[in-house]
């Protein structure tokens, strides 16, 4: 199992080319990033991230903003509002997606994943980070 720590440097290593990230604040104000360690797998690697909301047709609408973690075979969904509520998460494996639908506007941008059973719709990305996660997810959709 990986260590926090082991994951920070995974995400700084990704980082720290954009010098308008800073780790620790991500750390600071999205609590999910501290639970990121407890729910990855043995061989698994952060290659991106991004945050948005979501919407799904099972769900309907999940409140709130979601870290979005592209990992070497995965999208790792995570969300913990606070320290008063518990971590949510859900994933979605490259196996399972049909398609990848992306659109990008003046501010932010969408995706929609179409998976086997439904389309996960993620919108309020921020443009910054969008263009940061997407060229993560092609560069693993190309080789899968």
């Amino acid at each position: 199992m990986l260590t926090s720590e082991n994951v920070k440097t995974q995400i700084w290593t990704l980082t720290k080319s954009y010098s308008n990230v800073n780790i620790k604040l991500l750390y600071t104000y999205f609590p999910a990033f501290n639970h990121l360690h407890e729910l990855l797998l043995e061989n698994e690697v952060v290659k991106g991230n991004c945050f948005g909301n979501i919407e799904d047709p099972n769900q309907k609408f999940r409140n709130g903003k979601w870290l979005i973690e592209c990992m070497n075979q995965r999208l790792l969904f995570l969300q913990k509002a606070s320290l008063l509520f518990d971590l949510q998460h859900f994933d979605v494996k490259f196996k399972d997606l049909k398609s990848i639908e992306t659109k990008v506007g003046w501010f932010f941008a969408e995706m929609n994943l179409q998976t086997i059973s439904s389309i996960i719709r993620i919108f309020h990305i921020g443009k910054k980070d969008f263009k940061f996660f997407i060229i993560a997810l092609n560069a693993l959709i190309s080789i899968l």
